[in-house]
């Protein structure tokens, strides 16, 4: 039976979203199993908007929210 797994941005706050992502690092890299199916925003490549995601809060909790940068001229 084929279900529909619900489309969804990764948010590495939420903890069952880190549990799917660990799951599929396990699986040899299959979203097999997932009840989630994740999307990235602008049609990115979704494992690497993941890692970015990861990243980012990881640093964030070991280092503090990002300092603000000047823009670039």
């Amino acid at each position: 039976m084929l279900t529909v797994r619900s489309e969804v941005l990764f948010d590495p706050t939420n903890k069952k979203h880190r549990k799917a992502y660990d799951d599929y690092l396990r699986n040899k890299r299959s979203w097999y199993g997932c009840p989630y199916r994740f999307r990235a925003p602008h049609f990115g490549v979704v494992v690497g908007y993941i890692e970015r995601k990861m990243l980012e809060y990881y640093t964030n909790k070991e280092f503090g929210a990002k300092p603000e940068t000047e823009p670039l001229l």
